[in-house]
């Protein structure tokens, strides 16, 4: 693997946030009493966690690169990456261009695979870091711990 792909990722501060969503969830929980609902809270925050993850690597993909990156860009390098894209409206979002049409494709399309493969390695190392990090936060919190 080229290590020059690694990145380390704001870690400390994807997980401050969903330290605060558990919470948040817990709380959720004293007032309501539904643990279904807990459940998906915390599934939520799980997934926003990841989605910040892969967001920070297209933005280093766009420095590194000089990538021009568009939401449909960076839903085809999400879908290499993960086998799915995440909420179009997260991308449009983080990266669209004001005045900018859908007829005007971005021109590095026919770079999306070397996108994919040059930064694999380092999105599913910070994945996993991401997933060691949640599953600390869990088990410090009674009640996101398994039975």
């Amino acid at each position: 693997m080229d290590n020059t792909a690694i990145n380390i990722m704001n870690h400390k501060q994807y997980s401050e946030i969903y330290k605060e969503e558990i919470q948040s969830a817990n709380d959720a929980f004293y007032l309501s009493q539904e643990a279904p609902t807990r459940g998906s809270d915390y599934a939520a925050a799980a997934k926003r966690y990841k989605q910040s993850i892969l967001i920070e690597q297209l933005y280093i993909i766009i420095k590194k690169e000089n990538a021009d990156m568009t939401p449909t860009l960076a839903s085809n390098i999400i879908k290499g990456w993960m086998g799915r894209s995440i909420s179009r409206l997260v991308l449009t979002k983080e990266f669209s261009k004001k005045g900018r049409t859908a007829a005007e494709k971005s021109k590095d399309l026919d770079r999306q695979d070397y996108f994919i493969i040059r930064y694999e390695g380092a999105v599913k190392e910070n994945i996993e870091i991401g997933n060691r990090y949640m599953e600390k936060i869990r088990m410090a919190n009674k009640w996101t711990q398994k039975p």
